[in-house]
């Protein structure tokens, strides 16, 4: 069996609604040559089930007791033998093309991490919106510590020998960010400027709870400052664009006003322009 040249990592758990989809929109890659490792963290469905359907050499099964999907992205890291490696969520799902136009163009440039957009899709495939569609090449640790523009965990695909760091399992959101803020330091990303990446919102997903999104944010940038001191200057204008995104997700969601308040005094405090925007006050005031 030819030596796979990209390993795609899936940490799965209690993921028997959506899997099936994710699982053929890496089947159906019109690149060919990876192996599909997925990380069962202890689920208690369907799962397993589901993906033992697919009869595929490529896919390749680990079992772990449920320990998050920090560890089972790192335990999948561990058994990786591609020479690229690509990491999608088990309710995500991919463009036909979105391993190859990646890897050709890592191939055809000097970059190590290749990234695309992300249009939001829900629980029926359907299109929600467009993510922010930047196209940021280059050395990139100053703008992707300001603003995760590679908006989700299912978009980059990175060389293996770039990949020194681990997920940190002490992370309870955002480790992805936190990942991307420590590969950036040495590596060059390169965009493919095509919506390849559907990244899927359900109301039980880690995206949605603002709150503990949060504090992990902060947790992340207290982090990022202390290892890269150069980071430091860029810190208010880092925490202004989260309070945008999480006060933004806490309107559409409809949280307590309580902590649509809070989110806003705290915008209004990194970025105090935000006073005159009176759309954004009336909505996070008066919205039930």
């Amino acid at each position: 069996m030819e030596s796979p040249e990209i390993s795609v990592i899936i940490p799965v758990y209690n993921a028997e609604k959506t899997i099936a989809w994710t699982i053929d929109s890496i089947l159906n890659q019109t690149f060919k040559n990876f192996e599909l490792i997925i990380i069962n963290d202890g689920s208690t469905d369907s799962t397993l089930d589901i993906i033992k359907k697919f009869k595929d050499k490529r896919i390749k099964v680990f079992n772990q007791k449920n320990q998050g999907a920090p560890r089972a992205r790192n335990l999948g890291m561990k058994k990786s033998k591609g020479q690229y490696i690509s990491f999608i969520d088990a309710d995500d799902m991919w463009t036909n093309d979105k391993l190859e136009l990646q890897l050709k163009a890592l191939k055809n440039s000097k970059a190590e991490v290749a990234y695309s957009f992300v249009d939001l899709i829900d629980t029926n495939n359907k299109k929600i919106c467009s993510l922010d569609r930047q196209i940021i090449n280059g050395n990139v640790q100053k703008k992707i510590f300001i603003k995760n523009f590679i908006d989700c965990g299912s978009n980059v695909l990175i060389k293996k020998k770039n990949l020194k760091h681990k997920f940190d399992e002490n992370l309870k959101g955002g480790q992805e960010w936190d990942l991307l803020i420590n590969i950036s330091k040495k590596s060059n990303f390169i965009c493919v400027p095509k919506v390849q990446i559907l990244y899927r919102l359900t109301p039980k997903s880690i995206s949605s709870q603002v709150k503990r999104q949060e504090k992990q944010c902060l947790r992340i940038i207290k982090k990022s400052i202390t290892k890269y001191k150069d980071l430091k200057k860029f810190k208010r204008k880092s925490l202004k664009n989260i309070y945008h995104y999480l006060l933004n997700k806490a309107n559409s969601q409809q949280d307590k006003t309580s902590l649509r308040i809070h989110l806003l005094a705290k915008l209004i405090f990194y970025d105090p322009g935000t006073i005159i925007n009176l759309r954004l006050i009336k909505e996070t005031l008066l919205r039930k």
